[in-house]
Parts: C-alpha cells; structure tokens; sequence
C-alpha cells in the first residue's frame, strides 16, 4: 500500500480499522452416536498502520469464547474462554 496514493491519508500514513467474528461449531448431536466437539466463537478488532509504502504495523486483539464441550478430550475445562493481544512488524525491502 503506498500511503501518498490512499485517500485514507492523514499527513503521509495510511490506517485500517479491521473487525471479524468467526465461529467454529464442532457439535453434532443429531449422530447416531452424538459428538459433542465443542463450538468456539471468536470476535476480533485492530488496526494496520502504513507509516509509509515499507513499513506495516498491526495490532489485534481476540476474544474467544467457548462452549462447555469444548474439552480437547479433556486436557481443558470447558467453558474457558481467553482473549489474546497480536502485534506484529512488517517491513519490505
């Protein structure tokens, strides 16, 4: 992206504001032999920043939440929900 080309622009960068939801339903009870996976549902929010056409910057920040299934077998208690911070630097050459 070059930022001096982007109507975007506010003194020379570039900004993106980014939201997604996304779910992932592993819960099948309707089996002959029910399989309960487990469903998650994430929520995400951040920005990338063009400080100029080399440089990208993003942050990120998730929230998950999970269903009471949602075990992995039984190594994690259902129902545990995080939320995690992502950033990450990118520069080309």
């Amino acid at each position: 992206m070059d930022p001096s080309k982007n109507q975007r622009i506010a003194h020379g960068v570039a900004w993106e504001l980014k939201a997604r939801y996304s779910t992932t339903d592993l819960n099948d009870p309707n089996l002959p032999n029910p399989n309960y996976g487990g469903k998650a549902n994430i929520f995400s929010f951040g920005f990338n920043w063009y400080p100029n056409q080399n440089i990208k910057i993003q942050m990120e920040y998730n929230i998950t939440d999970h269903d009471d299934h949602a075990t992995s077998k039984g190594k994690f208690n259902g129902n545990d929900d995080f939320s995690m911070l992502q950033v990450r630097f990118q520069a080309s050459l």
